[in-house]
């Protein structure tokens, strides 16, 4: 006999990430300055989505990035370019350093 499944079933995909770069809170930044950013290529990561906290925005480089059915054999990332980027992303978004919630390497899943 088949086992039938009952209640929700979700086709949804999902992808990790490494990102290099600054969290900072959702009011601490305009609208005109998450364009720029965009256009400057940066990664950004939204306040309670894309694997950001709450309340909270992740933006910088996104050093690898891995889907459901990838896998990866591995990266290697200098602490002179992880530093870099985190810089980067602070000198493209201006805060005093005690508004930067944190500085570093950054983890996730976002759906994709």
């Amino acid at each position: 006999m088949a086992k039938i499944r009952q209640g929700f079933v979700s086709n949804s995909s999902s992808s990790s990430f490494v990102l290099a770069g600054i969290q900072i809170k959702q009011d601490s930044i305009d609208n005109d300055t998450l364009e720029n950013l965009y256009e400057k290529d940066f990664s950004v990561r939204f306040p309670g989505e894309d694997g950001a906290p709450e309340k909270c925005y992740l933006i910088g480089t996104e050093l690898a990035s891995f889907d459901d059915d990838d896998y990866s054999e591995g990266s290697h990332f200098s602490l002179q370019e992880v530093l870099d980027a985190i810089n980067k992303a602070k000198t493209a978004v201006p805060l005093k350093e005690e508004e930067y919630i944190a500085t570093g390497l950054f983890t996730g899943t976002r759906v994709c």
